[in-house]
């Protein structure tokens, strides 16, 4: 399953949630591409905003890997976090151009 909220915002939020099975196939990080893709094609979004708990360390290497940066941190009552921005860069794959 996977979020963009606050549409309207400068950044919209990304969400991602996969079951267990799927984790270490790539599917996150296709995922999180293509909404990032998508936003900005379809609402002209530039940047992301993607937070992940802090343990995550597969969350995390997806932010990195699609050159997301470090922004801030969040306490919420299930997990800390770290809050990514993830900017759009053209890919030469993309779906959305």
């Amino acid at each position: 399953m996977a979020s963009l909220e606050d549409a309207d915002s400068v950044s919209p939020v990304l969400g991602l949630w996969l079951k267990e099975s799927a984790h270490g196939q790539g599917f996150g990080r296709e995922v999180v591409a293509a909404l990032v893709e998508w936003g900005h094609a379809t609402l002209g979004k530039g940047s992301f905003i993607y937070p992940v708990a802090i343990q995550n360390i597969a969350s995390r290497r997806i932010a990195e890997n699609l050159h997301g940066e470090i922004i801030g941190n969040r306490t919420n009552p299930k997990y800390d976090s770290v809050v990514y921005r993830i900017p759009f860069y053209e890919s030469p794959n993309s779906q959305f151009s």
